[in-house]
């Protein structure tokens, strides 16, 4: 009879569990050969702090444009993941890749150079890792430093020109770090880089899309003829090539760790830490100056008033002084109405969690990330959208609550 009986209480103390996944946390393993798609994200600028759609520069567009699925995170940071024209296979080295070619038109080379006066500058993502590009430096304990993303282009004067030049970096030359299981055979991704230039593209002969030779660069040789006389100038009604390479390294960085070249950082932000902390002692400053004229001017008026007659005629808040804190005849039945009205909101939401799978529940998506900060650059979208989720739908009811009880407890009873 004990079996029974133990039996029927795990029963009846179980209840329904959902298992939820974070998109981008589980490792993604690749074979020899298996394709990767580059996805491209937002263009962004660190002057102007608006961000923009890659495409809404005429760069090279795949046959259809697809966005990938996207949270309330990314919606709220403007960021739009779409895939991209570079498709790399794993484990093969190419060079000298035709992207596409394009005509610049008035509007697009107008485009390109506000962007580039604006310091705008390309994101791209593989395998949820965002493009960064090495820069080495005299330092000895951090000789490189990766920086997220790459300029649109770069502008400078040519010798005999009074206006400013603006050219594009055309010319993409990706490296992609794995790290390989010995007993598998299967590789994980651990670093995304990328090298920009701009070359002005020559064909060898007739145009022949993606199977065009090119003057300027030679599918079997790393090295990059430059036989034109300057960079690719951004000009309206000109021609430009579009071209890539890539590049494999195996590392001995596992998938685990692959953040951390991300997320370091040598250098001690002293400067935004002491603006920061100037401006909250500004204003708090100028905020209790305020206060403490406006309370000096009323206590000096009432100290004035000569006679009751005067006080009577007074407006504002001393006519209310006296009636403010005086408590209702039914405060409990106020604050039992105030305390159960949200609550019908509150059990309307889980109800509609069991038909939605996205009610009060949500929120716990960012446990892992709080449980495992290797993970947390990959969530924050995830993070931010919970959040945002959660605040909206449950803070309101939940404060008043909370008021209400408070309330409950602070009314004397008449």
């Amino acid at each position: 009879m004990a079996h029974p009986a133990l039996l029927f209480l795990v029963l009846a103390c179980a209840g329904a569990a959902r298992g939820f996944y974070l998109p981008g946390v589980a490792p993604a393993d690749f074979r020899k050969n298996d394709l990767l798609a580059v996805k491209v994200s937002q263009l962004s600028s660190i002057k102007t702090q608006v961000p923009y759609s890659y495409y809404s520069l005429p760069f090279c567009r795949p046959d259809t444009i697809v966005s990938s699925a996207e949270n309330l995170g990314e919606v709220l940071r403007g960021n739009r993941i779409e895939n991209s024209p570079y498709v790399f296979e794993m484990m093969e080295p190419k060079l000298c890749q035709i992207a596409c070619k394009i005509v610049l038109s008035q509007e697009g080379a107008k485009d390109f150079k506000e962007k580039i006066d604006d310091s705008y500058s390309v994101n791209m993502i593989l395998d949820n890792l965002p493009m960064v590009i090495p820069v080495k430096r005299l330092d000895k304990e951090a000789p490189t430093l990766y920086l997220q993303g790459m300029h649109v282009g770069v502008k400078g004067w040519f010798v005999g020109r009074k206006d400013w030049s603006y050219f594009i970096h055309n010319h993409l030359s990706f490296l992609v770090k794995y790290n390989k299981d010995e007993h598998t055979g299967l590789a994980r991704i651990v670093g995304f880089e990328v090298k920009p230039y701009s070359v002005k593209h020559k064909p060898d002969g007739d145009w022949k899309g993606n199977m065009t030779h090119l003057k300027t660069c030679n599918p079997h040789t790393r090295i990059l003829v430059m036989s034109s006389d300057r960079p690719q100038e951004i000009e309206a009604n000109k021609e430009i090539i579009f071209t890539y390479d890539v590049n494999f390294e195996e590392s001995d960085i596992k998938w685990a760790s692959r953040w951390d070249t991300y997320l370091s950082t040598p250098d001690d932000h002293w400067f935004y830490i002491v603006n920061t902390l100037m401006t909250v002692l500004f204003l708090s400053v100028m905020v209790a100056m305020i206060m403490l004229r406006t309370l000096y001017r009323d206590i000096s008026m009432y100290n004035q008033l000569e006679n009751q007659e005067e006080a009577q005629e007074e407006s504002g808040w001393k006519l209310l002084h006296g009636d403010v804190f005086r408590p209702p005849v039914n405060a409990d039945t106020l604050c039992v109405v105030l305390y159960w009205t949200p609550l019908h909101d509150v059990q309307g939401l889980r109800m509609e969690e069991g038909r939605h799978q996205d009610g009060l529940d949500v929120p716990w998506c960012c446990v892992p990330n709080i449980l495992y900060p290797e993970h947390a650059p990959l969530g924050r979208e995830i993070l931010r959208g919970c959040a945002s989720h959660h605040h909206v739908r449950t803070g309101f009811p939940v404060a008043w609550n909370l008021f209400a009880t408070n309330l409950h407890r602070q009314l004397p009873r008449v």
